[in-house]
């Protein structure tokens, strides 16, 4: 198994992210390539975020894209290694503008995009996969942009509302990424809203509530810190044997309660405990990891 992260994998032969244009940064994280040399098992870490993926694999009956809502919990997918998927990761809050359901109605699920975009769907899977591997990614932004205008020219008001909502939801989760103990109540008050209100636009705009969201992105915190203490530092050094990780040191520093806390909640979120995922770990790790604290 294998877990790439982006900080030592970015520039890897099978790996490669993308930041987005100017005009779709408020909305997209970045873009992800995996190309032929991916390793075969992938688990993927439930980080709050949606997405689109695009599978490039010359076919007489090419997939149609896919659009991947919040996952609820890791799941592990299996790479040809000859195929080249290309991925949009959205922001948490970020989607809404190209989808028209409310977030929470597509948690859990992959759909294939025709049934959300119509034949725009299908008119950029064909785009991208035609296009050089070089403007695969170009031709995807010019896809995304009609879809946001398709939208804002259906939707003038609705457009208004997500906008304000994405950016109170941007400033939640900035809350939340600076005190992992934050609670909900709190961080409401401090955006000058009832907690209930924020659960509503967070089921909408995000997929799943607040707390939830905050549970993943303190399991992807946990990850990140074991990638880093027992992961990286041991990989390059040999400094720190897996057996000998300081778990109740990391449980703290991500913020559970007590080492029974974050073991527990490591494995509901992940489906291994951390010891496991550290060894899944050696010598890479994968996508969902931002350079920094998760934010």
């Amino acid at each position: 198994m294998r877990i790439a992260h982006p900080e030592t994998e970015q520039d890897s032969p099978w790996y490669r992210e993308s930041a987005p244009s100017a005009d779709l940064s408020p909305w997209v994280s970045h873009f992800r390539v995996i190309r032929g040399g991916a390793p075969a098992g992938i688990r993927l870490l439930a980080d709050g975020c949606t997405g689109v993926v695009i599978d490039c694999a010359a076919a007489v009956l090419p997939s149609p894209p896919v659009f991947v809502g919040v996952m609820r919990t890791a799941s592990v997918v299996t790479f040809d290694g000859s195929r080249e998927v290309i991925g949009v990761r959205f922001k948490p809050g970020g989607a809404l503008p190209f989808v028209a359901p409310s977030l929470d109605e597509l948690t859990g699920r992959r759909v294939p995009l025709p049934l959300l975009w119509g034949h725009l769907a299908q008119q950029m899977g064909n785009a991208v996969r035609t296009a050089a591997p070089e403007e695969r990614i170009a031709a995807l932004e010019v896809y995304l942009r009609g879809r946001m205008h398709q939208q804002q020219s259906a939707e003038s008001r609705r457009q208004a509302i997500m906008v304000r909502e994405a950016a109170l939801v941007s400033r939640a989760v900035t809350h939340l990424g600076r005190d992992s103990g934050a609670r909900v109540r709190d961080v409401a008050a401090a955006l000058g809203i009832d907690a209930r209100r924020l659960e509503r636009i967070f089921n909408r705009t995000v997929g799943v509530p607040p707390k939830v969201f905050h549970r993943m992105r303190r399991c992807c915190e946990a990850a990140r810190l074991i990638r880093h203490t027992c992961g990286e530092q041991a990989n390059k050094a040999a400094e720190r044997p897996l057996g000998r990780c300081n778990w109740s040191a990391i449980g703290a520093a991500a913020g559970y309660a007590d080492q029974a806390h974050f073991i527990r909640e490591f494995r509901a979120l992940t489906g291994v405990t951390p010891a496991t995922y550290a060894a899944e770990h050696h010598p890479v790790g994968f996508m969902q990891y931002d350079r920094s604290r998760p934010s």
